[in-house]
């Protein structure tokens, strides 16, 4: 386990609501990252419209986290699993977007989305 990153559930404003996501730090034991530096941040957006990002191990995620990046998966707006309203309601991405840029433990140059 000690290679394992876990999830911490992230949830950030849109409009007048929240949307919600995973981020998963960095997790090696064997590898620090340059002094004075932060991780890469790898951004997942899942397929939809009313997907979901869920918490299971995912060993892609494991893969990256493992490598010194950080990942964060989007449940954005219109997932499902957080009620009707909320699958409702898709206009999300760019306030995720100036949200990333709030997290102060993540590089935003070094941001990637796949």
């Amino acid at each position: 386990m000690k290679y394992v990153s876990l999830p911490k559930l992230i949830k950030y404003p849109v409009f007048n609501s929240f949307a919600y996501g995973h981020l998963y730090l960095p997790c090696n034991p064997d590898f620090c990252g340059i002094k004075g530096t932060l991780p890469p941040l790898i951004v997942h957006v899942h397929g939809g419209p009313t997907g979901a990002a869920f918490t299971n191990l995912n060993l892609t995620i494991q893969y990256w986290t493992s490598r010194g990046f950080a990942f964060f998966d989007v449940d954005y707006r219109g997932s499902t699993g957080y009620g009707k309203q909320y699958r409702h309601s898709l206009k999300v991405l760019i306030f995720l977007v100036n949200f990333i840029k709030t997290i102060t433990i993540l590089i935003i140059g070094q941001l990637g989305c796949i």
